[in-house]
């Protein structure tokens, strides 16, 4: 960037405004010791309807959340030569909006609801479940390089992802007795991401 009066290049210690109008300072607050809270209620529910003795009906609804990495939420900005300097991880963070060591990166929130169906054939050791599920999540975490030499990386909240399937679970046997027994699995998901 050059001083818009001398057409000279700025040095680190110019002020910003020298390269003309539209250019500030990006008000970059270095303080440690912030801190941010994101409490989310975390509802679940499970029921459970016994049809026959060999049919079995659940559903359940849970809210779940995961915390960002704690890597992700604060930065060391207070080494003399990180914040502004043309490899500090100051101005990595500018185009993101963070003005300071503090990054509130919000946690993941799922909220998933299935619904499953188990029988027993009578007279046999064979039964199955049948589970159906929906999953919506928001405030998802995508990582990034901030130095890719380095393998230096961050993350942000940036996509919504909904995950949709339907799982078949086939068993055969007692696992709690002698003789032969095994279980067999289907799953068929699909995942749509959404930015």
């Amino acid at each position: 960037m050059n001083n818009a009066a001398t057409g000279k290049p700025l040095a680190l210690t110019d002020a910003c405004s020298l390269a003309g109008a539209g250019f500030a300072a990006p008000g970059l607050v270095n303080a440690s010791g912030l801190s941010t809270q994101f409490p989310v209620f975390q509802p679940r529910f499970g029921l459970t309807y016994t049809v026959t003795p060999d049919t079995v009906v659940r559903a359940s609804y849970g809210r779940y959340t995961q915390a960002a990495n704690a890597a992700f939420q604060q930065y060391n900005f207070l080494q003399q030569d990180s914040i502004d300097a043309p490899g500090g991880l100051g101005p990595a963070f500018y185009k993101f909006g963070f003005r300071s060591p503090t990054h509130p990166i919000k946690p993941e929130v799922s909220n998933n609801y299935d619904f499953s169906l188990e029988h027993h054939f009578k007279g046999t050791d064979v039964s199955f479940k049948l589970t159906p599920f929906y999953r919506y999540t928001q405030n998802q975490v995508q990582n990034f390089y901030l130095d890719q030499a380095s393998g230096f990386a961050s993350g942000l909240n940036a996509d919504r992802l909904t995950a949709r399937g339907v799982e078949l679970q086939l068993n055969k046997g007692d696992f709690g007795r002698d003789g032969f027994c095994g279980s067999v699995e289907l799953h068929v998901h699909e995942c749509v991401r959404a930015v």
